[in-house]
């Protein structure tokens, strides 16, 4: 009798062999509603030298339908997205398997040195192809899971990533996902009333990135998602991109400050004394 493959040892192994290169940009430019099997976005997939168990894995995290606490709560059989290891509010599909700290510590064993900074150097490759009229909007949101309260913040800069201008928005008791999207609307509004009208959007949530950049939604009764969805083609020109979570730690800190301050939206010409560090740790990854 054949003797049946543990499923833990299973989900290791294809972990160990999942592609080092980054999948940020092709994950969330694929579209959910045009799968096709025989589009060239699955050939690397099968192509892939491996077992087949490895393919059907790759092929999961492709239509991002991993069992993560995102997709649970998502399908309404989960009490909490929030990832058990690190605490991060959504344990999507990229981040259990990139932008988790304990993945990390896995990636930093098997991935030689060498090769991380290659990739690193390709993503800030990603985040600098911006014109010269083209300015980038990093948004987060924050909610605090005691009281279920939250808050959106963001920054803006220009294309050598120098500061253009930040904001924090107190909401109130309101979803995570909901405070992304209130983050993207203010940045949107703010900088539109500002007279800029090409802007790269980037968000280390990706559940958000997928569902403004599909042309139907199973949650468009979210109306503040609709709302997001009919300001970004009305006017300007916008791009929106997922970007790990390291790369949005100014954005990220002033959705968490929101929570303490607990005001209106707030706009900032200069950076507040509050994310001096945020904006150290930035430079580090080469984003300021």
């Amino acid at each position: 009798m054949k003797k049946k493959n543990n499923p833990i040892t299973i989900q290791v192994n294809a972990m160990i062999f999942f592609p080092c290169r980054p999948a940020g940009p092709l994950f969330c430019s694929y579209k959910e509603n045009s799968w096709n099997p025989k589009d060239d976005f699955w050939k690397p997939i099968w192509k892939y030298h491996s077992p087949q168990r490895v393919h059907l894995f790759l092929w999961i995290v492709a239509k991002q339908r991993l069992f993560t606490n995102f997709e649970k709560a998502r399908r309404g059989i989960g009490q909490s997205s929030e990832c058990p290891q690190c605490d991060h509010a959504n344990e999507d599909t990229m981040h259990v398997l990139r932008d988790c700290a304990k993945a990390k510590e896995v990636w930093k064993l098997i991935v030689p040195i060498e090769k991380q900074a290659r990739n690193r150097s390709r993503l800030l490759k990603i985040h600098h192809q911006c014109s010269e009229d083209w300015v980038s909007l990093f948004t987060d949101g924050a909610v605090t899971r005691s009281s279920g309260n939250a808050s959106a913040g963001g920054v803006v800069r220009d294309r050598d990533g120098h500061w253009i201008l930040g904001f924090t928005h107190y909401l109130g008791r309101c979803s995570h996902f909901e405070a992304e999207l209130w983050g993207i609307l203010d940045g949107i509004l703010i900088l539109l009333n500002k007279g800029y009208k090409r802007v790269r959007i980037q968000t280390d949530n990706m559940e958000v990135v997928r569902a403004l950049n599909m042309e139907e939604n199973v949650d468009s009764g979210i109306t503040l998602l609709r709302r997001v969805k009919r300001v970004l083609p009305s006017e300007g020109q916008w791009e929106i991109m997922y970007i790990p979570r390291e790369y949005n730690l100014v954005a990220d800190k002033l959705a968490k400050i929101g929570l303490f301050w607990q005001t209106s939206l707030q706009i900032f010409e200069v950076p507040p004394d509050a994310v001096a560090t945020s904006i150290q740790q930035a430079q580090a990854f080469s984003i300021s």
